[in-house]
This record gives C-alpha cells, sequence and structure tokens, in this order.
C-alpha cells in the first residue's frame, strides 16, 4: 500500500477542474495574472486620515486624553 500524500485545497480544486473539463471535453485555458483583474492594495488604504509611524505617535493619536505638558525646565 502506497502512503497517501498530503494535498492542500488549491491542488485538490485544480484537481477538480481539470477532471470536470476533461468530463465537459473542452480545453481549460491557463489562468495567467495578465487575465485577472487588478486587485486594489488594502495596505495602501487611507484610513480616518490618521497616520502614527511611531509607537508613540500611533498612541497619542488612539488615547482619549489630553497630554500633559512637561513640566521640566
Amino acid at each position: 500500500k502506497q502512503p497517501s500524500a498530503k494535498v492542500n485545497r488549491a491542488q485538490i480544486l485544480e484537481e477538480q477542474e481539470r477532471r470536470n473539463a476533461a468530463a465537459m471535453g473542452k480545453k481549460k485555458e491557463p489562468v495567467a495574472h495578465i487575465n485577472r483583474p487588478l486587485e486594489e492594495n488594502i495596505n495602501r488604504l487611507q484610513g480616518d486620515g490618521y497616520e502614527g509611524r511611531s509607537v508613540t505617535e500611533a498612541i497619542s493619536i488612539l488615547s482619549t486624553k489630553e497630554e500633559e505638558t512637561d513640566k521640566h525646565p
């Protein structure tokens, strides 16, 4: 008995599509990056307009109370 190999979802879906295409008698077109529509980069979306590039900036944006002034001379 031959041990079964691990397969992921993409491989299973690809195998199913290949079997369905063979059953239908038509040839499957290869999916290329050119044929797919462009997806918007969600990492570059602007949110509320607030931007904190450091930890202290992010905390100051998220904090609800006013910042205490530094009392040192």
